[in-house]
């Protein structure tokens, strides 16, 4: 029995499960969705387990890891244990970077370090019109966001809103090639290429308004209730401005980008 590991709230948008499904019954593969978070599950049972979808772990991340533990002395955890472990936070790239390896530069910002000091360093290192601010452990573009170099009152914000949850800051230059060829990812199977997918940019530009409502699960394309003070409960996400609110407050509910 394979486990497909996701999370109730965003068990119905990984868009990808149900043709997985559909390709291990056809090839006799006995398979179950099952959440991560389940308290009395026996992962003894499975003999493998598979990370589909389980996206609040940015959330909850020393829980998830600390379950990852468990789970992978109870049956084979894929991927394993020590490749999780590194790829949920993006400190990663200074690991690459480190060994050589091409990555878009990358300056981190840890909670305890002063934020001023370490965005105008940035910004001396790097002469892009554009960066971007978002936390290490972060996905789907939750809590990302895409500044020119005149809006350094808006990302200093930002990051001091980060490091006050206690989230390490990640600072990159936007590569503004994203907007007109988005990115390709490239996908190995034990080392061996598969295929590629690409990506379009997730980051709007500036005449964008993302609404951050404060429920689980605002992700892209989805539908989701306005913030103030919106009065239809149906609107896309994103959303243009004129559908959201107006003006930035000192905890904003929208922004300039996703």
């Amino acid at each position: 029995m394979l486990a497909l590991v996701s999370v109730a709230a965003a068990h119905a948008l990984d868009e990808d499960l149900a043709p997985l499904s559909a390709a291990l019954d056809e090839a006799g593969i006995a398979h179950r969705v099952v959440y991560w978070d389940e308290p009395f599950v026996d992962w003894s049972h499975y003999r493998a387990v598979l990370i589909r979808s389980p996206w609040d772990y940015i959330d909850k991340l020393p829980e998830f890891l600390a379950w990852a533990a468990r789970v992978s002395e109870q049956s084979t955890l894929l991927n394993p244990l020590e490749v999780i472990t590194s790829n949920t936070d993006k400190h990663y790239l200074e690991v690459l970077a480190g060994q050589g390896i091409h990555t878009v530069p990358s300056r981190f910002i840890e909670p305890e370090q002063h934020a001023e000091d370490g965005l105008h360093a940035f910004l001396e290192a790097f002469d892009h019109a554009e960066f971007v601010v978002k936390p290490a452990v972060g996905a789907g573009s939750k809590d990302a966001q895409r500044h020119g170099r005149e809006e350094v009152d808006a990302a200093l914000m930002h990051i001091k809103r980060l490091q006050l949850k206690n989230r390490s800051v990640l600072l990159q230059p936007y590569l503004s090639r994203v907007d007109e060829a988005g990115e390709t990812a490239l996908l190995y199977f034990n080392g061996v290429y598969s295929h590629a997918i690409r990506k379009g940019p997730l980051l709007p530009k500036k005449s964008w308004r993302v609404c951050r409502v404060k429920m689980k699960w605002p992700w892209p394309g989805r539908s989701s209730p306005p913030c103030p003070p919106c009065s239809a409960w149906t609107v896309p996400w994103p959303m243009r401005a004129s559908t959201c609110c107006a003006t930035k407050t000192a905890d904003p509910v929208c922004w300039s980008s996703s």
